[in-house]
């Protein structure tokens, strides 16, 4: 089985030239991917280096997180209060039914 490199050896690797003027070029560092606005719906074909794009990759990824941790941290605090709650009211059940038993 033969693989198919079709970045011809890789010939303009790193070639930051083309990709600062968004230039298709075959450096493996180069990528194309459609990017939708979530508050307008539009989509929009964005052709950078992985290098320019992780920064912001690694920023979106640790907003969404912070988001998530605070949903996350408060379903557990909500579940703590309920939990504490029912164990309270069965402890004044249970209190009951041993003055009654007396």
């Amino acid at each position: 089985m033969e693989i198919i490199d079709n970045r011809q050896n890789w010939k303009e690797a790193f070639n930051c030239k083309k990709c600062l003027k968004k230039e298709r070029t075959l450096c493996p560092c180069y990528v194309e991917y459609t990017e939708v606005n979530n508050k307008t719906g539009e989509t929009r074909l964005v052709k950078t280096c992985i290098f320019q794009l992780l920064p912001r990759l690694l920023i979106d990824n640790t907003k969404a997180s912070d988001g998530l941790h605070g949903i996350i941290s408060s379903m557990r605090n909500k579940f703590v209060e309920q939990t504490e709650k029912i164990l309270q009211l069965k402890e004044k059940e249970l209190k009951k039914l041993e003055d009654a038993n007396i």
